[in-house]
């Protein structure tokens, strides 16, 4: 939030400044940049709503006929939106007939990736949902699986979901092996990823490899490592929620996918490692700990 204030008020100091020809287009590309990135970081802090008005000025900004920019700018926040909202179907179909509508190779790179990551994410939640969704959540990602198709961020982002995917349908080796190349291509493109306390850090693999874990009966050492390394995670997340400035209407931090099943991992494994009632007591400490956080709990 504080990096987002300091690049709005550059561009209002900028904006005193432009002048001559193409000024006002200048300006206005940027104000949509921003528009943008307001929109992304409140469905990152759980305030959809929020994200919601930014997604309608940005479309009304952008009239009835949109360049390419701002009409994919568009698709993908509708993306976002939809999908911590719930509405995995209409991701879906709103993902396929945008790579349809070119075909997938026509698009730009990193629109590319967009699309995929948004179609498979969406699969995803549906076969979590209803496991009948599991064969064509793991065609489609194995499918678009390939370096021409997705760069190494969204390999491994890809590889993290095909991995519960699997987990699903009961193929724990499967999933397992995808998760380390997760890893691998997340440490080949950017290695503080894999301890970044974030929903695209290496909490996402944890919380994953935790459910493997468990479904798999692996050993107590083995679940030992795993709380240690959620237990990290949480706490790392926990001092980064502590870091954002006050904001009136609180935020919703536990909204966020990974965030919410991280927490959800360790509270299960306290239980599973230390047992009753040491187990419980752990997990209740460490539920109340981050519902402290929250913006009624400081208000009271």
């Amino acid at each position: 939030l504080r990096l987002l204030a300091a690049v709005e008020a550059d561009l209002a100091s900028a904006g005193l400044e432009l002048d001559g020809f193409g000024a006002h287009d200048t300006r206005e590309v940027l104000e949509n940049e921003v528009r943008q990135l307001r929109a992304v970081l409140f469905v990152c802090l759980g305030v959809v709503d929020e994200a919601v008005a930014e997604f309608r000025r940005l479309r009304e900004q952008s009239g009835d006929s949109p360049l390419y920019d701002d009409r994919f700018r568009l698709f993908a926040l509708e993306n976002l939106i939809d999908i911590e909202r719930g509405r995995f179907t209409e991701v879906v179909a709103r993902s396929r007939a945008e790579l349809e509508r070119v075909g997938p190779y026509q698009l730009r790179p990193t629109d590319r990736c967009a699309a995929l990551h948004d179609l498979c994410a969406a699969l995803f939640e549906l076969a979590a949902l209803d496991a009948r969704h599991a064969p064509e959540a793991v065609a489609a990602m194995r499918a678009y699986l390939a370096p021409e198709a997705l760069d190494i961020h969204s390999q491994w982002f890809m590889r993290a979901y095909l991995a519960e995917v699997l987990r699903f349908t009961g193929d724990l080796v499967g999933a397992q092996h995808e998760i380390d190349l997760a890893r691998a291509a997340m440490r080949v493109q950017q290695p503080a990823l894999e301890s970044t306390p974030t929903f695209q850090g290496g909490d996402f693999l944890v919380a994953i490899e935790t459910r493997i874990a468990i479904d798999a009966h692996a050993s107590p050492e083995r679940l030992r490592e795993q709380l240690a390394k959620l237990e990290r995670a949480c706490g790392a997340f926990s001092g980064a929620w502590d870091s954002l400035p006050a904001r009136s209407g609180g935020f919703g931090m536990l909204h966020v996918g990974s965030a919410r099943g991280t927490l959800c991992e360790l509270i299960r494994l306290e239980k599973i490692v230390r047992g009753e009632p040491d187990g419980v007591v752990a997990a209740v400490e460490q539920f109340m700990c981050v519902q402290a956080r929250g913006s009624l709990a400081t208000k009271l």
